[in-house]
């Protein structure tokens, strides 16, 4: 499941909540309004509320006040008799600042965030094997791995990192094993390969603009980003290298944590992403750039 796809699960959840909640409202008002009395005293609220808009002076409010209030009284002792409670007529809400919409000014609420980030944890393109305690990593990548292990668990100064070296060199090995720490850590992170991001783009460049905002205000919140063999995805013109910039921008702007692997070298990452987003790639304030070595441990070719 990439991010699009859990966004679009959590906002399914939203509506389904919503639905349940309004079946139920709408249940209890026709139970209410089947019995005369609790309909009548509905009315009489009702015609209190809006005489109360009207009034003129501060004691025609005060009278119509304490009308409202007998006839509320009056009413929730008689949806008490048929085993309902006055707060069964209000809308309920699983969430009371998006109402339930799953939006709060054009922007996705926090509760479809929390939802979207459980549903990415749930099917996150992680493998559980590849951990730092299963490695078999070559000495000559023992200070690689031993780093990385302190960046996922937070214990170093620089919060990114750029894994780069040749296919083969265990480089999505351990990009898994750091997302394996972070989920012991209950952390909030994405996982997604390069090719998965790039679709993303696409579709964000794409999507109206409710869901534009919210798939990518997603990517720019999350604490931690990490993203497999960059390098390896088609560029889409006009999407790609604007996409990866402004996101590897905004992320270092906000002191968000981003881990990219990629088989490209140095001076091909320049050459194929051009020098703004190289430059910010390789930020030696906040980037640890490691290259993994040694033998391919899929042929066992050097």
């Amino acid at each position: 499941m990439n991010t699009e796809q859990a966004i679009k699960e959590a906002l399914k959840t939203v509506r389904e909540r919503k639905e349940r909640n309004d079946f139920a409202l709408h249940g209890n008002r026709q139970r209410a309004m089947s019995s005369k009395a609790c309909a009548a005293l509905i009315d009489e609220i009702r015609s209190y509320t809006i005489d109360l808009g009207q009034a003129q002076t501060t004691a025609d409010r005060s009278r119509l006040v304490k009308l409202r209030e007998n006839a509320q009284a009056e009413l929730d002792k008689e949806l008490a008799a048929i085993g309902l409670y006055s707060s069964a007529l209000q809308p309920t809400y699983f969430c009371d600042r998006c109402r339930d919409s799953g939006y709060v000014n054009g922007k996705l609420c926090d509760c479809v965030n929390k939802l979207v980030r459980v549903l990415l944890l749930k099917s996150v393109n992680v493998n559980p094997d590849f951990t730092f305690e299963n490695s078999t990593a070559e000495s000559a990548n023992s200070r690689a791995f031993a780093k990385c292990a302190e960046i996922a668990e937070g214990k170093t100064e620089k919060r990114n990192l750029l894994l780069i070296g040749k296919s083969g060199r265990g480089k999505t090995y351990l990009l898994n094993a750091m997302a394996n720490r972070l989920i012991e850590r209950e952390a909030d992170f994405i996982f997604m390969r390069a090719f998965e991001l790039n679709r993303l783009f696409l579709e964000i460049h794409l999507a109206q603009n409710a869901d534009k905002s919210g798939f990518w205000n997603e990517l720019l919140r999350v604490e931690t980003l990490i993203i497999d063999d960059l390098g390896s995805e088609q560029a889409y013109n006009n999407v790609t290298l604007p996409s990866l910039y402004n996101l590897i921008d905004e992320r270092n702007y906000n002191q968000k944590a981003t881990w990219i692997s990629g088989n490209l070298a140095m001076d091909e990452f320049s050459a194929r992403y051009g020098e703004r987003i190289f430059s910010r790639l390789c930020d030696k304030r906040l980037t640890y750039v490691i290259e993994l070595c040694g033998r391919d441990f899929r042929t066992g070719l050097v």
